[in-house]
């Protein structure tokens, strides 16, 4: 009994040291309980893999329809779990403007897991802005993981789509 108490523990030491991190560095999340809409504009200028090379060279050709439709998931993802605030792509009226600068994605595949399969990881800063444009919250993301997938593509999309939910639900 001793065994498997202790082999739970470790277990759970490992996920905790290795979910990652969403800190506030300004502000307050207190916006996230308030009704109305949020514009989310992405910036992927300066994304990196981990290992120094551009999004755009790793992706090639299908740059712009990875970029389109990791925003679109990370949207779903948001407004799936969001209660009062609801995050839009559309320029309209809305209550805040969000930026989320993609500083870096990892990927790799996880063989060692119980079930196998690809992973992403993803740095990011997201900063809030009220319709004064003066800054309610900071967000630093330091390597959430997320998104297990046998195919590469699908675990960058439900990897987004975790970015969301997780912003959401901060």
């Amino acid at each position: 009994m001793k065994r498997i108490l202790i082999t739970l523990c470790a277990l759970l030491t490992v996920i905790i040291v290795s979910a990652g991190t969403m800190n506030i560095t300004s502000g307050s999340k207190k916006f996230l309980k308030t009704a109305g809409t949020m514009l989310i504009t992405f910036n992927w200028d300066k994304a990196l893999w981990a290992n120094g090379e551009t999004l755009q060279h790793r992706w090639q050709e299908e740059y712009n329809k990875h970029i389109e439709e990791g925003e679109a998931a990370f949207i779903k993802g948001f407004n799936e779990e969001g209660k009062q605030l609801k995050a839009t792509a559309k320029h309209d009226n809305a209550d805040y403007t969000t930026e989320v600068e993609i500083q870096k994605i990892d990927y790799f595949f996880s063989a060692t897991s119980i079930i196998p399969g690809h992973k992403h990881d993803i740095w990011a800063k997201v900063t809030v802005k009220d319709k004064q444009g003066n800054t309610v919250c900071e967000i630093v993301i330091e390597r959430m993981k997320g998104g297990r997938d046998f195919v590469v593509y699908d675990s960058y999309i439900k990897m987004m789509k975790k970015l969301g939910e997780e912003l959401a639900s901060l």
